[in-house]
């Protein structure tokens, strides 16, 4: 059985994935957003958080 707290884990993570497969294919915020039925800002704060990793990266 998994917990709550598992579950969330998941979820989050499955969301920062699609999110930065969107963002690769050259999706906006707004457009991630309905697709995804995320509130902007959470598709921009996954943007940010992906966008320093890869900078860190580079």
């Amino acid at each position: 059985m998994i917990s709550g707290l598992e579950q969330s884990y998941k979820k989050n993570t499955e969301n920062a994935l699609a999110v930065v497969k969107l963002l690769l294919e050259g999706k906006t915020v707004e457009e991630i957003s309905e697709k995804l039925h995320l509130p902007p800002k959470k598709v921009i704060e996954i943007k940010e958080m992906f966008e320093s990793m890869n900078n860190k990266l580079n």
